[in-house]
């Protein structure tokens, strides 16, 4: 939800929470995926530059 709606410290907090930036949610959609749709770039940031995930090293 905090991705959905573009809030970005919720975001970070989880991050450092342990959440997973691949976890999908019940339509089977991604956090990454649902910032994309809904036009937040700084979540997207964020979920990209998340260094426990398998995009590590790739950008």
């Amino acid at each position: 939800m905090a991705a959905v709606k573009g809030h970005l410290n919720v975001v970070h907090y989880l991050l450092r929470q342990g959440a997973s930036h691949d976890a999908l949610n019940r339509f089977g959609d991604t956090p990454s995926f649902d910032a994309a749709e809904r036009g937040n770039p700084t979540v997207i940031q964020a979920l990209i530059h998340d260094l426990r995930g398998p995009l590590n090293g790739i950008i």
